[in-house]
């Protein structure tokens, strides 16, 4: 599932998966 390029792609991805987690509780919280 995860998409890389090298170091790069890894760390975007790292970052991406951390906003997803944050978004995620976020709508938790809402509904």
């Amino acid at each position: 599932m995860r998409i890389t390029d090298g170091v790069d792609g890894r760390f975007r991805d790292e970052e991406m998966l951390t906003r997803f987690r944050q978004l995620a509780l976020l709508i938790d919280v809402f509904n």
